[in-house]
């Protein structure tokens, strides 16, 4: 690493620390306030910790940040032994444990993200968001096809020229000059074999789990120009099994999104984490629901003192009918009077009681005969249908338990 970029390093990425684990001594730094939620980012295969340069001033003001060189890349070299995803996600797991931290976001491109989902997938209470850019889910089947191809990916890699297939890297990865140069500079830091030790760990993360879904909120970022592999639309059928996450398609964007479009990407991940994590909205939220609690309680308060009252200033219009009856809807706070019996043969109406109208057969069925709305033919006991509005049942009956075993809700409709 040059001296111009570990004074970047220092001023962007924060504090400098190492951790020791079987094979290689893991280097990571970490920026902002201690007490923030942390953000841990994992780069892209072939490069290191500075992948993410553009994205961590944005991040460093609300966010404690974390940047790391994943095993057997940048300051994360040599290692003794293989690379593997699994192994990336114990040492990650094991930088949380010494920062004492429970909980994560786990912010990944490419390789990134297979760690992140990996982190998520092992230890889902310790990951609180996942963000990925440009990466393919490894818990998703690729089918009999991609299985195939990602078996074929290293031995035709080794018959490659290695000049010629860190070109095409390169310019399959990224869209912009500034980010492929960037990109030559990383992969030029590597021989040959840890380049292809790399990528045999990598295709060899993918293990197919039916039905699993990412337990928690999920940005997906993909770039327009994204050619690598099938990762545009493998990220595709990635969001279609994720509905509750973001799915975002970057314009003009290659396969390292967030080189060629470190503005927009950096917007996404910002907001994303401002919906998902951000405390002072939490609180916000927290505060309007406890306001909206207290009107609730009060306008319930309200409508019962308003039933209250309603109540007690119709007993007295009530008093000598019915309790079903009266133009004022029945109360349910009063107990209802004591029914007065009918005379026989006569119904209550609007109007007070009235005679059986003319036609009807003893007052004791319907009659072709329409009967006035106000009134009902009624027998010596019990109660008829009514002919009158929607056809409820009307009561009449010469005595008072009769009447009050099939009282209406209203009577004279």
């Amino acid at each position: 690493m040059s001296a111009l970029d570990e004074e970047a390093t220092g001023e962007t990425f924060g504090r400098h620390f190492t951790l020791e684990r079987p094979g290689c001594q893991i280097h990571y730094w970490l920026a902002g306030a201690p007490d923030a939620p942390l953000v841990a980012l994992s780069h892209a295969a072939l490069t290191d910790h500075s992948f993410f340069a553009a994205q961590v001033p944005a991040l460093v003001p609300r966010y404690r940040v974390l940047t790391w060189d994943i095993r057997r890349h940048g300051a994360s070299r040599p290692l003794a032994g293989p690379c593997t995803i699994p192994d990336a996600v114990a040492g990650l797991a094991a930088i949380l444990d010494s920062l004492r931290v429970s909980r994560a976001v786990m912010l990944g491109q490419s390789m990134g993200t297979y760690v992140g989902q990996e982190m998520t997938f092992r230890h889902p209470d310790r990951v609180s968001a996942l963000i990925a850019i440009g990466g393919t889910g490894i818990t998703a089947d690729p089918g009999w096809l991609g299985r195939e191809s990602l078996q074929a990916t290293v031995p035709i890699m080794k018959a490659w020229p290695y000049a010629n297939l860190k070109k095409q890297s390169v310019n399959a990865s990224a869209v912009e000059e500034s980010s492929r140069e960037y990109l030559r500079q990383r992969f030029d830091e590597l021989p040959r074999d840890e380049y292809l030790a790399i990528m045999d760990g990598v295709d060899r993360c993918i293990h197919p789990e039916p039905g699993y879904r990412t337990p928690g909120p999920t940005l997906l970022i993909v770039g327009q120009h994204d050619k690598t592999g099938t990762i545009g639309t493998s990220m595709a059928a990635w969001a279609q099994r994720e509905p509750a996450g973001e799915h975002h398609r970057i314009e003009g964007a290659g396969h390292c999104a967030n080189l060629d479009r470190p503005e927009q990407v950096t917007t996404l991940i910002t907001g994303f984490l401002a919906r998902h994590l951000d405390p002072r909205r939490k609180d916000v939220s927290r505060r309007c629901q406890a306001v909206w609690r207290l009107v609730f309680l009060q306008l319930a308060r309200l409508a019962k003192e308003y039933r209250e009252a309603r109540c007690a200033g119709s007993r007295g219009r009530r008093a000598g009918r019915p309790a079903s009856c009266g133009s004022a809807p029945r109360c349910r706070c009063a107990p209802p009077p004591e029914p007065v019996p009918a005379p026989a043969g006569r119904c209550w109406s609007s109007g007070g009681w009235q005679t059986p109208p003319r036609g009807s057969s003893n007052g004791s069925r319907r009659t072709r005969r329409p009967f006035p709305r106000t009134a009902t033919a009624c027998p010596a006991s019990g109660c008829v249908p009514a002919p009158g509005w929607m056809s409820r049942r009307s009561c009449c009956s010469s005595t008072a338990a009769a009447t009050s075993a099939c009282r209406p809700r209203r009577c004279g409709r």
